[in-house]
């Protein structure tokens, strides 16, 4: 017994529709990895050179200044059906949870070529504590300075 299925020209349009749709998100998914590939490159090739061609200037860890953000995110404490329906039993309406987020930035004075630089690194997801005793066992920070272009690089890739 063989069975046709028989489908409208309406039936083949959204089939045709959603193989396209599936299609371009695939697409578009590619597009991103690849986006995100070429930027770590790019970065990469940027340090890079800033290492080769910039002048490595130590600075001892007591000459950075270190700042810290902090935020705070609230989210619902549960996000499943059994979850929300034993809150509402219980009559937990509020149930939230608050994450605090810590970030930390350093900064540095430099004198170069007679005047005085603020250099600032990225942000770290680090709490200013750890980051002081990191620093303390590392005694000293490499900073990466280019005078053609007074691009910069703080070299932290002993906080990883």
């Amino acid at each position: 017994m063989t069975t046709l299925i028989h489908m409208s020209v309406k039936d083949y349009i959204v089939l045709t529709m959603i193989i396209a749709c599936l299609l371009v998100y695939v697409l578009m998914k590619r597009a991103d990895r690849r986006y995100s590939l070429l930027q770590k490159i790019l970065k990469s090739e940027y340090e890079d050179r800033l290492i080769e061609e910039g002048v490595k200037i130590t600075v001892p860890f007591d000459r950075c200044k270190i700042s810290t953000k902090k935020s705070y995110s609230t989210k619902p404490a549960s996000s499943g059906y059994r979850a929300q329906a034993l809150n509402s039993l219980l009559d937990s309406r509020n149930a939230e949870v608050t994450t605090q987020h810590t970030s930390s930035t350093i900064e540095i004075k430099l004198k170069i070529n007679g005047s005085t630089k603020t250099l600032k690194s990225g942000s770290l997801p680090i709490d200013k504590e750890t980051l002081l005793i990191k620093l303390y066992i590392k005694k000293e920070i490499d900073v990466y300075y280019d005078v053609n272009t007074r691009d910069y690089l703080i070299d932290l890739h002993f906080l990883d």
